[in-house]
């Protein structure tokens, strides 16, 4: 038990913080004779709570340091222990929650074929893109809205100076494939879209729900701009 290494520095910081945590017998015995002191909570500003009645009880003089260096330390470390609990948990939360959702978010882009990067035009459809705008990623749904929205597929794999990338954003050329979506016919270049068409994210109204709740802050303005334009150009209520 690591907090036990404070026994031999400073008995009195032998603690540990237990946010939404159940702790098992054998680790609180184990607790007790390492004379380690647990606070538990399901509530994390209640640990903040207990922590600060056990501090207030510590004289200063038993910390070896001076009334007032004691009082400093004792109203600046526990809101930053507290602090950074509540960070760690809502970054673990949002990796969660984007983790799980990850396969319905779709990140706004507009792309613009290059004329001379037209590797193979069906199945899968290999070309070399300028970002006009947004970002693009691996796993985004193509479509084109000049075609009357014809669906193009999904984007299987991004390279950038011959190697692979997860993401582009605007202004960069990339080279992309995009591979057909199972049961549905593969669309040909030349034929449902050529140079003169530009490709966009296929975005749905569950899409931008699920990126307003739990990927906004990976989007700039402009990118929630272009996620409004997108709306209006496919018709999305």
């Amino acid at each position: 038990m690591k907090a036990s290494v404070m026994c031999e520095r400073e008995p009195k910081w032998a603690v540990i913080l237990a946010f939404d945590v159940r702790i098992d017998k054998d680790a609180q015995k184990l607790a007790t004779q390492l004379n380690v002191k647990i606070f538990t909570s399901e509530i994390i500003y209640r640990l903040q709570t207990q922590m600060e009645k056990y501090i207030s009880k510590c004289r200063p003089y038993n910390l070896g340091v001076s009334p007032s260096v004691g009082s400093i330390r004792i109203q600046t470390s526990i809101p930053l222990i507290i602090d950074v609990v509540i960070v760690c948990y809502r970054d673990d939360l949002k990796t969660g929650n984007q983790r799980k959702h990850r396969d319905l978010a779709v990140f706004p882009c507009k792309l613009r074929i290059l004329p001379e990067m037209i590797f193979n035009k069906r199945a899968p459809i290999v070309v070399g893109v300028r970002v006009e705008a947004g970002i693009v990623r691996v796993g985004t749904p193509i479509c084109v809205p000049s075609r009357e929205c014809v669906h193009l597929g999904r984007i299987f794999s991004i390279e950038s100076n011959h190697k692979p990338v997860e993401e582009a954003r605007t202004g960069m050329e990339v080279c992309i494939r995009i591979d057909p979506t199972d049961g549905e016919t593969p669309k040909l270049y030349g034929r449902h879209f050529d140079l003169n068409d530009l490709l966009v994210s296929k975005i749905s109204r569950e899409s931008i729900d699920v990126m307003k709740e739990y990927f906004r802050s990976d989007l700039k303005k402009e990118d929630w701009k272009l996620m409004i334009e997108l709306k209006e150009s496919l018709d999305i209520s």
